[in-house]
């Protein structure tokens, strides 16, 4: 996807990519964690930049608890008006890492330029779980 060259892809092909990782870092956590992927709605219509939505899935499984037996969630919901994107998943008390800590900031950056006005992100953040909800709005 790095080299794709449109500004934009398929929403599915963003998803496959997804799917992709997750299971990569399944094998490399060995996680037994049930991780629930829910899509509704034409993926195959809707587009978005590439890698637009990586960055929440990688920051669940980065600062996320993999052996906690409570489920990790993505929901993705395309309807005609909007792309609706959640990610939860359970908080890691890990140490962690001393880099890092951009990943959100860009992405709400490059959000501000590719969607002005045209998108919603909420991060919510409890003792034991980490919510992003992002809407983009066609």
């Amino acid at each position: 996807m790095l080299y794709d060259t449109n500004e934009k892809v398929p929403l599915q092909k963003e998803l496959d990519y997804i799917n992709k990782y997750i299971e990569l870092q399944q094998m490399r956590f060995e996680s037994t964690a049930p991780i629930h992927v829910t899509v509704s709605g034409n993926t195959d219509r809707a587009s978005i930049p590439p890698l637009l939505l990586i960055p929440f899935v990688e920051n669940a499984f980065k600062h996320g608890d993999m052996k906690n037996p409570q489920a990790m969630a993505i929901r993705l919901l395309v309807d005609d008006a909007a792309i609706h994107f959640n990610i939860s998943n359970p908080i890691g008390h890990h140490q962690k890492d001393a880099s890092g800590g951009i990943g959100l900031e860009n992405v709400q950056r490059r959000l501000e330029l590719l969607y002005p006005g045209r998108h919603t992100l909420q991060v919510n953040q409890t003792a034991t779980i980490f919510d992003v909800q992002l809407e983009i709005r066609k």
